[in-house]
């Protein structure tokens, strides 16, 4: 669910932009939290990594001096849609059953989602338009890549 979820809010990122109110707060939150993001050596690597692979400067710069208007953000989306998921690594956590894992991708069944708490009608009826949503993955899009050949490149 959580890779039709995450195709959806791109989708409508794509489509439908952000209003200059929406991206300023979230570009303020950024600036805010960048440095509790990257608190741990572990999380500073990560960021590293990504900066290294998106060929962007240095995780803890990068967004105070990227961040200027909504309109440039949503035009680099629709130019480079692949870009936040790519067709790269869907998974970048450790997955016990890789093999289960493809196997569920390629079917390309039905996504549930299940929440502890009662929700709105209007998150439910989303929910089923999401989980209902089909990936189209073609067996050669969906690999399993060894942790030792990871960073071989």
């Amino acid at each position: 669910m959580a890779l039709r979820i995450a195709i959806h809010e791109l989708e409508k990122l794509i489509r439908d932009g952000l209003s200059r109110r929406t991206f300023r707060r979230r570009a303020e939150y950024l600036a805010k939290n960048v440095y509790l993001m990257t608190a741990t050596q572990e999380q500073q690597l990560g960021y590293a990594i990504d900066s290294k692979w998106y060929g962007i400067p240095e995780f803890t710069a990068f967004p105070a001096r990227r961040a200027r208007s909504p309109d440039r953000g949503t035009t680099v989306e629709r130019r480079h849609p692949e870009a936040p998921l790519g067709i790269q690594p869907l998974d970048r956590h450790r997955h016990e059953d890789a093999e289960g894992l493809r196997a569920k991708l390629l079917a390309d069944g039905f996504s549930d989602i299940k929440y502890d708490s009662e929700k709105p009608k209007e998150i439910l009826a989303e929910d089923q338009v999401i989980g209902a949503m089909k990936l189209g993955l073609k067996p050669e899009s969906v690999r399993i890549t060894p942790v030792e050949d990871v960073f071989a490149r």
